[in-house]
């Protein structure tokens, strides 16, 4: 009785991995305590690194309950000012847990072996986060890939439990996961959720397929924002209700207080 009351309490806590050189280990550093709502979303606040307790039941996580990288394909949206600085720390982080990776920018780049050219704007980003899904779409049916994460350059992930995480779904069906925003929800006709793209998002397969055959996702403009669009008023017109994961978020736990 008294865990059924703590379920249903207002706040639960939860807590982000962050990943290190280590991708199935942590350190004090990498994690921060996020406090959420289970109806309203959540209110972030934060930690100052975690208690022992928690940080033995977090490093307990087995390798066995994951899936394989092998069927999961990493699309990171960059753009050539951020080459230098943001993706060497890609690279020397949690890249090299992700087998199966491509950067999608405006301009190739002959140090960046793995790079798609897509289109590039300066702001709301639809017509290139559509690029990166044309393009990983012919990837992923290519290699048979389950899986789509589309992160920005800016994004750093704990590979091993994303994996963990997409236990939980199955990779034949319209899934997409991610940190779920709400605009103007008490509009019964014209709110809808959508998922964040600056906390990094997952696609299935399938769900890529459709988006970029159907006619109902095509950008209004280049500049239309592209989470809000494509991840939310695209998702409603194909029936697909985005999942909310607390594994997911934008910006540091401290920027909600």
């Amino acid at each position: 009785m008294r865990t059924k009351k703590l379920t249903n309490s207002l706040l639960l806590i939860c807590v982000l991995l962050i990943t290190n050189a280590s991708a199935d280990f942590l350190e004090p550093n990498d994690v921060v305590m996020v406090i959420f709502s289970q109806k309203e979303g959540y209110h972030a606040a934060h930690a100052d690194y975690l208690r022992k307790g928690i940080y033995e039941q977090a490093s307990a996580l087995e390798k066995s309950s994951s899936i394989s990288s092998v069927k999961t394909y990493f699309a990171v949206k960059t753009c050539a000012k951020y080459h230098a600085d943001r993706i060497p720390i890609i690279k020397n982080s949690w890249a090299k847990h992700a087998i199966n990776l491509g950067y999608f920018s405006d301009v190739a780049d002959r140090n960046l072996r793995e790079a798609y050219v897509v289109p590039n704007t300066t702001e709301g980003h639809c017509a290139k986060t559509y690029g990166i899904l044309q393009e990983a779409d012919k990837i992923l049916t290519k290699n048979g890939f389950n899986w789509l994460v589309i992160s920005d350059d800016d994004t750093i992930f704990s590979v091993a439990r994303l994996l963990r995480l997409l236990t939980c779904y199955n990779p034949k069906h319209l899934v997409a996961i991610g940190e779920r925003y709400g605009f103007r929800m008490w509009d019964n006709q014209f709110g809808y959720q959508y998922l964040t793209g600056g906390a990094g998002m997952v696609l299935s397969a399938p769900l890529v397929h459709e988006m970029v055959m159907s006619d109902a996702c095509n950008c209004p403009s280049a500049t239309t924002p592209d989470d809000m669009y494509l991840f939310g008023v695209c998702l409603s017109r194909l029936g697909v209700e985005p999942v909310h994961s607390p594994m997911f978020h934008q910006v540091f736990a401290y920027n909600f207080l």
